[in-house]
């Protein structure tokens, strides 16, 4: 636990128990005590607080004010006189937890190492400018419940970055349900839409999703009881143009959105990626491991077309050939393995700047059908199966027999 960590304690007798103080002692706690509801909003307005303890019976305590100037989940109220309805309440309004007086110290701690846990816990791990951008962004936009897209090739921290953004959202007390838009059906969809319960729902690979349930979402994103996040790893401009996605739906999802950079366009943060696996998988097994520095150049000269995933995997698997000493070297390391000459969807439609992306299509589809299979087309183009599929009976391409 970090020794910086702030407790504000809102009570005029709670540090009075020496037990109590020894738990804050223990648990490393920079200790702030105020004793009536003005003096905590002083308090908060100039100081950053990881966690807030609350006697909720104290006079003028006005708890949506507190839950909603605190950080998400970072409220605990104590009461002498515990009541069920008064605990749903401010918990659904956003607080950590309701405990009733007298404290029992060990519940106590539990709860509170578990808001620093929270509060202290790093979402993305890099320094490169862009993740420090992203990270900024995060924050500023944690109090708006307008719809998120997330753009990001596979493996790059899009679900990552989801939780994060639930959690530090207004609908953090509220269900955080993944939805895959590959194969989620009418059915499933309408289940989570046609509901008066508060959600957040996220849109996994929304380009995936079939046509005729896009409208259903977009529809859908009026609904001020459910909050959008979409992530997507395929341009959907360009799906637009083709009409494999509805303008409407891009439109209203592209009013926030957060576009992760590649591994290999943030080298700077792949040597501290690969500390913060080693880490936790070093933390598992009980055992000191460390990788060389040639280990570590050899990490950072790759491309990672499978980005912090595959990286992530790489780490993992080196810890079956760490030596006696617990040293990765780069034998130990399963790399990728570099094809400078392979090129994506888009460096192809830049080496035809004439055509328009329906040409392009009908091109690329005709040029290569002979020798690539319908997934290789779809790999290539940067669209599904279906879509490609769905466009080639639009345009009457049919497949070679």
């Amino acid at each position: 636990m970090a020794s910086t960590s702030k407790i504000l304690i809102i009570s005029e007798q709670l540090l009075n128990e020496k037990a109590l103080l020894s738990l804050f002692k223990k648990l490393k706690l920079d200790v702030t005590q105020v004793n009536s509801n003005k003096l905590a909003l002083e308090a908060i307005n100039t100081a950053a607080f990881d966690a807030v303890l609350c006697d909720i019976e104290m006079p003028k305590i006005n708890k949506s004010i507190l839950i909603d100037r605190c950080p998400k989940k970072s409220v605990v109220f104590l009461s002498h006189n515990p009541d069920l309805r008064q605990a749903i309440e401010v918990i659904q309004r956003g607080a950590a937890d309701y405990l009733a007086q007298p404290v029992e110290f060990d519940a106590l701690q539990q709860v509170i190492s578990k808001i620093l846990q929270t509060n202290n816990n790093i979402p993305l791990i890099g320094n490169s400018p862009q993740i420090i951008k992203i990270a900024s962004k995060i924050k500023q936009m944690s109090k708006r419940v307008t719809p998120i897209l997330i753009i990001g090739e596979p493996g790059s921290g899009k679900r990552k970055i989801v939780r994060e953004i639930h959690q530090i959202s207004p609908f953090s007390c509220y269900p955080l349900i993944m939805i895959d838009c590959a194969s989620v059906t009418q059915q499933q969809l309408s289940k989570e839409l046609d509901t008066d319960n508060q959600k957040t729902l996220y849109y996994h690979n929304i380009c995936e999703l079939d046509s005729s349930l896009q409208k259903v979402v977009a529809s859908s994103l009026s609904n001020k009881k459910i909050r959008t996040i979409a992530s997507t790893e395929k341009d959907l401009t360009t799906a637009t143009a083709l009409n494999l996605f509805r303008e409407d739906l891009l439109y209203k999802l592209s009013s926030i959105t957060i576009n992760i950079p590649p591994l290999r366009e943030r080298k700077s943060d792949i040597s501290l990626l690969a500390s913060h696996f080693l880490c936790q998988y070093a933390k598992k097994i009980q055992r000191e491991i460390s990788l060389t520095a040639n280990a570590i150049k050899a990490l950072n000269a790759c491309d990672w077309p499978g980005n912090v995933i595959q990286l992530k995997e790489s780490i993992h698997q080196a810890l079956i050939f760490t030596n006696s000493e617990g040293i990765i070297d780069v034998p130990s390391l399963s790399l990728p393995q570099k094809n400078i000459s392979q090129k994506t969807s888009t460096d192809r439609q830049k080496d035809l700047p004439n055509l328009s992306l329906e040409d392009y299509f009908i091109r690329f589809v005709t040029q290569n059908q002979e020798h690539m299979s319908e997934t290789a087309l779809a790999k290539n183009l940067g669209i599904s199966r279906k879509s490609l599929w769905q466009r080639r009976i639009k345009l009457k391409l049919d497949k070679p027999k």
